[in-house]
């Protein structure tokens, strides 16, 4: 009698614990990217940290900047993941409130492009030059794969992004 008793207590004990860690857990994942740096009047940049992406990192061992025109703001590469750019985003609009209007991949590596998608949904145009663009396409799978080995993600999770639409060939 007793043990029935106690059942519905420590079902909602147990309850109690998963939300709790639940919330722990994210509050200690935290941010991926620090503030961006002030490089110049007009130009900010993350710097990352000298080591490949891991769990740990999140993904955030490589350089990304964005310049504010007077216009719109242009972002030179999108990041490795989805929420690295959204982060990119939400820092971007603490420094301005111009839109993003070019999403710049400076090549074709994974941390150069992975975020596009982001960079998409607000409105900014997907730039790079054609021999990267194909680089992205014949090389999907891997880069998929990798960013989910790295990271640890489950097989299939990881998206591949929309791809530059505007190709630059020799200036723009």
């Amino acid at each position: 009698m007793l043990a029935q008793s106690n059942q519905p207590c420590m079902a909602r004990c147990f309850a109690v614990v998963v939300v709790i860690f639940s919330f722990v857990s994210v509050s200690m994942a935290g941010p991926i990217l620090p503030a961006p740096k002030k490089i110049s009047p007009h130009v900010y940049a993350w710097i990352g940290p000298y080591e490949g992406p891991n769990k740990e990192n999140r993904g955030f061992r490589m350089n990304m900047a964005f310049v504010v025109g007077e216009k719109s703001v242009a972002v030179v590469d999108t990041g490795y993941t989805p929420e690295m750019a959204r982060e990119m985003i939400a820092h971007i609009k603490k420094v301005t409130p111009l839109p993003i209007r070019y999403a710049i991949n400076s090549n074709s590596q994974p941390h150069r492009f992975m975020g596009n998608d982001a960079f998409k949904d607000v409105g900014a145009s997907l730039i790079t030059h054609p021999a990267e663009r194909q680089r992205m396409i014949d090389m999907s799978g891997n880069f998929t794969q990798g960013i989910e080995a790295a990271l640890g993600l489950p097989a299939d999770s990881v998206v591949f992004p929309a791809l530059p639409e505007k190709l630059v060939k020799n200036e723009l």
